[in-house]
């Protein structure tokens, strides 16, 4: 057989996902005997991560290791206790945030949270006033209260702190015709009126 045909019949890497697996030009997969990714499992603090080796497909050498935080903890991440009719829960809350964070990022990612430890100050930059709103059993009141109370003190802006007793998050979407979300569209257009020509 003629060198050039040769290594034209020889297989070579179309794909790759970080060294675990690998599809060939042949159309075939090559998968690695070893663990592709070595995740250091710290000793496990009651209740701090669910982990487990797994070794799927063992007849093919595919081994995998599943790791996950029960929690994605966060600098000031206060928890309430949420009501058993909650719109979002702490569960459902951590799980949305696993959607879009960034591999290895907390709830302290600054898209999740501006005006936490790892968020960029905003003293420099020129804003309009800013209405921040906040229902009083919402798991995320704390921290929109922070985001408020850090804006005007730390970073010199005009904010107005609006909390509503007794709602959860996303009351005006829950109930959009209640008296509380018609206040809630009061207060808006209040607002935007006074500030209407706010640099």
């Amino acid at each position: 057989m003629a060198p050039a045909a040769a290594a034209a019949e020889q297989a070579y890497v179309v794909e790759a996902c970080r060294g675990a697996v690998q599809l060939m030009s042949d159309g075939t997969v090559r998968r690695s005997a070893e663990p592709a990714f070595h995740v250091d499992v710290p000793e496990d603090v009651e209740g701090a991560v669910e982990w487990r080796d797994v070794a799927y497909e063992a007849g093919r050498d595919l081994n995998a290791r599943l790791y996950r935080p029960r929690r994605l903890g966060a600098a000031n991440d206060a928890r309430l206790e949420c009501r058993p009719d909650a719109f979002l829960t702490a569960e459902m809350s951590d799980k949305y945030a696993r959607l879009i964070l960034p591999e290895g990022a907390t709830k302290d990612y600054p898209v999740l949270n501006p005006a936490g430890p790892e968020a960029p100050g905003l003293e420099a930059v020129a804003m309009a006033p800013v209405l921040v709103v906040a229902a009083e059993h919402d798991i995320l009141r704390d921290r929109n209260e922070h985001y408020a109370r850090r804006m005007m003190d730390e970073w010199g802006k005009k904010v107005e702190f609006v909390e509503f007793a007794g709602e959860q998050h996303g009351f005006f979407e829950v109930d959009p015709w209640s008296e509380r979300a018609d206040e809630l569209v009061r207060l808006i257009r209040k607002f935007v009126v006074e500030h209407m020509d706010s640099e």
